[in-house]
């Protein structure tokens, strides 16, 4: 594997050898190796040149960015290496996923490049104000924290702003042709994963949680979605033609809480060692009923806003929709609700979540953790106990 060098050479031997393990769980099939090298390159690109635009999170649509011909490098967190980098620049107590993100800026030397940041929490807003006061070239965009129809006019603007921004920052201009396709290659992306995770849940022994989980990751991490869609398709065109599993016997969990990123995947893979498997990763907020270039730049807005299940809201019925459907067609026998240091955004959402499970009686299991490895013995524990009680319950084999 043949990774960008960067200035952070320890950040880049972790994401090799996060690269490295992960791809034991990758299934037998070439195509699978290529998100592999595709997610490596672009977690380790440092390279100078081409304008970049780097994006906190996935609130923001990418459809905006590639029509003015750019693709944004997502700050996702996941790194252990990055929340150290920020060091004593970010408070102690400071959520994982903002030092990460942190760390990662502190190392781009061009202070023109462009940085836009939702602000969709406190530590989005403060490190929005730090990194403007060490000179850096950031655009803040306003997450409305309700869902209706005066604040959708609200995050209409907000993306009329971004896409002015964008327009002086690239050069380009704005034209409803290229939002369209744009539009139409990202729908076609989405699709593909849609029915990846169709056969996915279809052929557990061949396609490991581990995999499952990353694949949509590196759906944020593609430079040209039209190679990405054809590659998913061909991959998808052998998993369909693999015989269906008669069942695992695995606990079939489902997660929700603080996403979790490449390459902190602590929590995955002590489940996995647990005998649990998982999905229901919303990671790819849009899957279902995406913007498809059809129609102009206010239906992505709307679109964009509606789909939208990030923490950004003071209540997040997207996600609780989506999770009662998903309880309705698939087989859950546990939650985990994995929650971040400092992410107590996610806390407060949980109890109507509980609710939920209740009515099916479904247990869930509330683990909450850091990017330290100090916790994983304690982690691993715990989780053993709640798959042991899954077991005891009757509920699988």
């Amino acid at each position: 594997m043949v990774l960008n060098t960067g200035n952070n050479d320890s950040y880049q031997k972790e994401i090799e050898s996060a690269l490295k393990k992960i791809a034991i769980e990758f299934p037998r099939f070439e195509e699978a190796s290529w998100f592999l090298h595709q997610a490596g390159n672009r977690l380790c690109d440092f390279s100078v040149g081409k304008k970049k635009v780097y994006v906190l999170g996935t609130s923001l649509p990418n459809e905006i960015f590639q029509v003015f011909g750019t693709l944004p490098v997502r700050l996702l967190g996941g790194s252990r290496k990055l929340t150290e980098v920020s060091g004593s620049e970010l408070p102690r107590d400071t959520d994982p996923v903002t030092r990460a993100a942190y760390g990662y800026l502190l190392q781009i030397e061009n202070d023109k490049e462009l940085i836009v940041i939702p602000l969709v929490n406190d530590s989005s807003r403060k490190m929005a104000y730090l990194l403007k006061r060490k000179g850096k070239n950031v655009h803040t965009v306003t997450v409305p924290p309700i869902k209706k129809e005066s604040t959708a006019a609200e995050w209409k603007r907000q993306m009329e702003l971004l896409a002015e921004r964008l327009s002086v920052y690239t050069g380009k201009g704005y034209s409803e042709r290229k939002l369209k396709k744009a539009g139409k290659m990202a729908a076609e992306a989405k699709k593909q994963l849609r029915i990846f995770e169709l056969l996915a849940g279809k052929h557990q022994s061949e396609i490991s949680s581990i995999f499952r989980m990353f694949l949509p990751f590196s759906y944020y991490l593609a430079d040209d979605y039209a190679v990405w869609a054809e590659r998913l398709f061909i991959l998808n065109k052998k998993l369909a033609r693999l015989q269906e599993d008669t069942g695992t016997g695995a606990a079939q969990a489902l997660l929700i809480g603080s996403p979790i990123y490449f390459p902190n995947y602590k929590v995955p893979y002590l489940l996995q060692e647990a005998g649990i498997s998982f999905a229901g990763n919303f990671i790819v907020s849009d899957i279902e009923k995406p913007y498809d270039g059809k129609k102009g730049f206010d239906d992505l807005c709307r679109k964009s806003f509606v789909n939208d299940s990030s923490a950004a809201y003071v209540r997040n019925d997207t996600l609780y929709i989506k999770v009662s459907r998903y309880l309705k067609e698939h087989t859950v026998n546990g939650v985990v609700c994995h929650v971040l240091k400092g992410h107590i955004e996610y806390d407060f959402e949980l109890e109507r979540f509980e609710r939920l499970f209740s009515q099916y009686d479904i247990p869930v299991i509330r683990l909450e953790t850091d990017y330290s490895n100090q916790d994983v013995e304690q982690l691993r524990l715990r989780i053993e106990a709640f798959s042991e009680m899954l077991y005891q319950k009757g509920r699988i084999g």
